[in-house]
């Protein structure tokens, strides 16, 4: 584990009680404290998406991006069709060697694990749950699901992969999860760039990517599938919320994006996410 690891308060009851960590062997790990006795704190390989080999030894070098939430989920039994809301624990991280940011050769992905085991317990070896792997999650590089079909079996899945479509494309640092949406950057190293190790220096610098796509399926939610955010290695998604004028509501953006949203040659600098932090009732009651 070379990054930070990411924690969660799955109770909300103030005290962090899950810990998700990633590795440079392309493994995400799963930490259980449901009590203050460390004699009840368990770990298991909650998935593992590298084989060790070139060109599929995928290595993650930054933290996940967690999320509480919950999708409508269908199923399909002897031809008749179910729905249900289905809450999981969204597991955000993309893949790349931070160490060689020039490699060309690394198949890297962004992915999003769903981890539907939403409470927090103790798991013995024979307890814990089925490390998630390929074959656990739906493909979204070129149609995420759309069709009935390809929602019942998306359904079956435990969440998405996007396979980087450029040569070298990795991903460098954590994503942001907002609104029912992950944010996520990558790099492209130069092609065909001549470096001069000796010096530092090098005739090409790359290009950056801000991609945005729906936390739970992948979908996209722009008319563009990702902004370009010019040579350089982009690091997390920012969000500023600013003080917004009397009578408006407030408004959230990224920052740091490079040229960001352009209308013509009309470029803001930031993408806007929407509305900002609102009060969401948890709670009600009724008097009779």
């Amino acid at each position: 584990v070379v990054t930070k690891v990411s924690i969660l308060d799955s109770d909300n009851d103030g005290v962090t009680d899950r810990i998700y960590a990633s590795d440079i062997s392309g493994n995400v790990w799963r930490m259980d404290l449901p009590a203050a006795d460390k004699s009840t704190w368990t770990i298991f390989k909650f998935a593992s998406i590298s084989d060790g080999s070139s060109p599929n030894d995928r290595m993650f070098f930054s933290e996940p991006a967690l999320a509480q939430t919950q999708f409508s989920n269908i199923h399909s039994t002897s031809g008749v069709l179910s729905y249900q809301n289905t809450p999981y624990d969204a597991v955000a991280i993309g893949t790349g060697n931070r160490t060689h940011p020039l490699d060309t050769y690394t198949n890297d992905m962004f992915f999003v694990f769903q981890d539907r085991n939403v409470v927090t317990k103790s798991y013995t070896s024979t307890e814990a749950p089925a490390t998630l792997g390929f074959s656990d999650l739906y493909n979204v590089t070129s149609v995420p699901p759309t069709s009935q079909a390809q929602n019942i079996e998306f359904g079956t899945k435990r969440g998405w992969y996007y396979d980087f479509t450029s040569a070298g494309e990795k991903s460098l640092s954590s994503s942001l999860i907002f609104d029912g949406k992950v944010y996520f950057t990558s790099f492209i190293p130069p092609a065909g760039g001549t470096i001069d190790y000796d010096l530092g220096v090098c005739d090409l610098s790359g290009e950056g990517r801000l991609y945005v796509l729906d936390l739970h399926k992948g979908t996209r939610t722009y008319s563009e599938l990702y902004y370009d955010l010019g040579e350089r290695v982009p690091d997390t998604p920012q969000i500023v919320i600013p003080k917004a004028d009397t009578g408006n509501d407030t408004i959230a953006y990224i920052i740091g994006v490079g040229k960001g949203e352009c209308v013509g040659s009309d470029c803001k600098g930031t993408v806007v996410l929407g509305s900002g932090l609102t009060t969401n009732r948890i709670y009600y009651h009724i008097e009779e």
